[in-house]
């Protein structure tokens, strides 16, 4: 069984938990009516039915997919509607175009630390100032790629795989 802190069980009681209360659901557990701080049992299928966040039901997944489509509409209208602010948010725009690369580069950039300087970024040596570190490094590189090049190495790389797939099969 999950259940959540008090202060959590208030706020994310969810539908299924007050129409079972209302006796709509009548094959609702009988402790979870009676509990209104026990969210969830793991082995009952209205389970499955709950919308608190973290939860990983069908719910709390459209929900958060819905959102996620909501942010990005509005940051693609934003961009096409504001051209200045496609100029200031370069950067970023720039490591979004090439984020695989960004990614190996983070997985290298961590082993290069962990195994070369003896730091764990994943630990307490990891801080503020390291996270700003690969957020400058990466926006740098990645800046500075993209004025040379049209993709990013490993883009041109899984590119260059799928052409070669596609000319086998």
């Amino acid at each position: 069984m999950a259940a959540w802190s008090s202060g959590d069980r208030a706020s994310h009681v969810g539908l299924w938990s007050v129409l079972a209360r209302a006796a709509f659901l009548p094959d609702v557990p009988t402790a979870l009516r009676e509990s209104p701080g026990l969210l969830w049992d793991l082995d009952c299928p209205w389970s499955l039915s709950v919308a608190a966040p973290h939860s990983e039901t069908t719910f709390s997944i459209l929900g958060n997919t819905g959102c996620a489509m909501i942010v990005l509409a509005a940051c693609w209208l934003a961009m096409d509607s504001l051209p200045r602010l496609r100029k200031m948010f370069w950067p970023v725009v720039a490591v979004g175009s090439m984020s695989l690369t960004v990614y190996v580069l983070h997985i290298v950039g961590i082993a290069y630390l962990l195994r070369v300087m003896g730091i764990d970024s994943a630990g307490e040596d990891g801080s503020l100032s390291m996270l700003l570190g690969f957020v400058v490094a990466t926006s740098t590189f990645a800046v500075l790629w993209l004025r040379a090049f049209q993709r990013g190495p490993m883009e041109v790389l899984m590119g260059r795989i799928t052409d070669l797939a596609r000319h086998i099969l």
